[in-house]
């Protein structure tokens, strides 16, 4: 009986547990853009662009960041809390840039509401004659 209570208790916040890894590269395929510079003619593409880091957001959709995580430096990276303040919880992942944070192209991950606390796992592979390759693991509960 009292096993089942402990099971009880602990069951929403098992429910309630994600584990979301921002995918290697974005888009997966080139994408044929519509729009095209004002007075020229032509044909643009985005081409696929590897991980070059990730964030997480509270607020709205394309919020600004609204609080500071517990940033801690490990080997071959950053293991970053985050504890959320109010509504929206989103894992933000950048592909693109040459530098962790700097990429041009965002992917948002729109995380459960129940959700108060992740932990993202950012590590860099560096490469010889290239650069660096990321990963970003998100574990929240």
């Amino acid at each position: 009986m009292k096993a089942l209570f402990v099971i009880a208790i602990m069951l929403p916040q098992i429910v309630a547990a994600e584990v979301i890894t921002c995918p290697e590269r974005f888009p997966s395929t080139e994408v044929k853009l519509a729009e095209a510079p004002a007075g020229r003619q032509g044909t643009a593409r985005l081409l696929s662009a590897r991980l070059s880091g990730a964030y997480m957001v509270s607020g709205d959709l394309y919020a600004e960041q609204e609080f500071v995580p517990d940033i801690k430096k490990v080997a071959g990276g950053h293991d970053i809390t985050y504890n959320f303040p109010g509504n929206g919880r989103w894992l933000v992942c950048e592909y693109g840039g040459s530098a962790r944070l700097a990429g041009s192209i965002q992917w948002w991950n729109k995380l459960n509401p129940r959700i108060m606390e992740c932990e993202l796992k950012l590590r860099e592979t560096r490469l010889q004659h290239a650069e660096s390759k990321w990963s970003a693991t998100a574990s929240c509960n």
